[in-house]
């Protein structure tokens, strides 16, 4: 099984040496859906944190859940960069392992977008299913141009998943 990306953002490319360094990190045992499923269950642990304060998305909550959620997004950005990348290394990649990738994705692409609407505290009104479904729209069409045409677009032009990440942590730590 190979992977085949339709491009990089511009922050992907400049961020590549890093993900590189971070994957020479992890030990060669280490299964690449682990590296997947920790990502996952660090978003969920945050946004748990952060319903837990608020179950309306209308509150304020503590702002160290806030600080705490956009450090563990960080976190996650980079597992999900690694966790293929650690796939070819160990010669494991699959069909399978990136099902369970995009899988634990959709699980987090969901957490980080009600994070956000938590963070604007835009309740589940219109406006926050509004900001939800501008998440997970581009989301879904990756998913299906990937399934249709054989490779995968986490961006527009230059603009793509990382930035969005990137200035999601921005919004949270402001």
């Amino acid at each position: 099984h190979k992977y085949k990306s339709a491009g990089w953002s511009i922050l992907d490319n400049l961020m590549n040496p890093f993900w590189e360094f971070c994957v020479r990190l992890m030990p060669m045992t280490l299964a690449p859906n682990m590296i997947t499923l920790i990502g996952m269950v660090i978003n969920f642990s945050l946004y748990s944190t952060m319903f837990y304060y608020d179950q309306t998305l209308t509150q304020v909550v503590p702002g160290w859940t806030y600080l705490a959620f956009a450090i563990g997004l960080f976190t996650y950005q980079i597992l999900d960069a690694i966790d293929g990348k650690q796939a070819r290394r160990t010669g494991s990649s699959s069909p399978l392992g990136q099902l369970f990738d995009h899988g634990c994705d959709t699980l987090s692409c969901t957490l980080v977008a009600l994070a956000l609407a938590h963070t604007l505290q835009l309740g589940l009104g219109w406006k926050g299913k509004l900001l939800i479904s501008t998440i997970w729209a581009p989301f879904y069409l990756a998913q299906l141009l990937e399934f249709h045409v054989g490779h995968i677009r986490t961006q527009i032009g230059n603009i793509g998943v990382t930035e969005g990440q990137l200035g999601q942590i921005g919004v949270m730590v402001a």
